[in-house]
């Protein structure tokens, strides 16, 4: 546990346990990602790569950059390809979205990425809930997200308000995940609920079992998110995207 303390005041929750969750020997962490997502079509073997790296590197990918180290890096057409969607040019200080787990994956066997958001408590999911980006970013953001609704609209024929008012952080993942799927990426976009995280009571309500959490997750995306979206294959311009409402008892112990 000594090197989850490097994470700061992230040394608890989600972010450690998304830690652990990629902890160990190849074989092992294709193993627990594989439980996780528990879809017969979805694959992730030890010849994989992911990120984080477990405790000898916890950091969080961007998908648009390609740090020096980092397990998952996308083809540098399609970073750019990505950013120049996301942000106006040089972008500022701006961030695109980092994901909790990123790993190489095989879907319906093609090369895909699966994108993990985890979390550990009801209030986690409205942490970072507003863009932030200034005026030109935040207009280039509102265009993504209106592109993004089009498509998975098409994809569903449901309804999709994404949008930089109000559940922000949960529009920009299927943003990115349809844009990605969009340039001929098989996602699967994974929410991932841990349960019993007691450390975190003076934050919010730990989630104790995984109906809570997936009853929890469906309220927030209420008027955002197509509900019929989850465990459905979609069909984005020939290239699949699947979302999952997963739950794990991940082991921790806070130092």
């Amino acid at each position: 546990m000594d090197r989850l303390r490097e994470l700061g005041k992230d040394d608890r929750g989600s972010r450690p346990r998304c830690v652990l969750l990629c902890d160990g020997s190849a074989d092992q962490v294709a193993r627990r990602l594989t439980d996780v997502v528990r879809r017969p079509e979805v694959e992730i073997s030890a010849q994989d790569r992911w990120q984080p790296q477990g405790t000898g590197d916890a950091r969080e990918v961007e998908l648009d950059k390609a740090s020096e180290g980092c397990a998952v890096v996308l083809p540098r057409v399609m970073r750019l390809q990505l950013r120049k969607w996301w942000l106006t040019e040089g972008g500022g200080r701006s961030r695109t979205p980092s994901w909790d787990i990123a790993s190489t994956c095989t879907v319906s066997g093609r090369k895909g990425l699966l994108l993990v958001e985890a979390k550990a408590h009801a209030k986690e999911l409205t942490k970072g809930d507003k863009c932030v980006a200034g005026p030109a970013n935040r207009k280039r953001i509102e265009g993504a997200l209106a592109q993004a609704n089009t498509g998975l609209r098409n994809a569903t024929g449901g309804s999709w308000r994404l949008s930089v008012e109000h559940r922000y952080q949960i529009a920009n993942r299927f943003a990115w995940s349809w844009k990605l799927a969009q340039l001929g990426v098989p996602v699967v976009l994974l929410y991932l609920g841990f349960l019993n995280a007691v450390e975190m009571e003076d934050r919010g309500s730990p989630f104790g079992s995984g109906d809570e959490w997936r009853d929890t997750l469906l309220e927030y995306c209420r008027g955002a998110i197509d509900p019929a979206c989850w465990e459905m294959m979609l069909n984005v311009e020939g290239t699949s995207l699947l979302a999952l409402i997963r739950s794990d008892a991940q082991p921790f112990q806070q130092a």
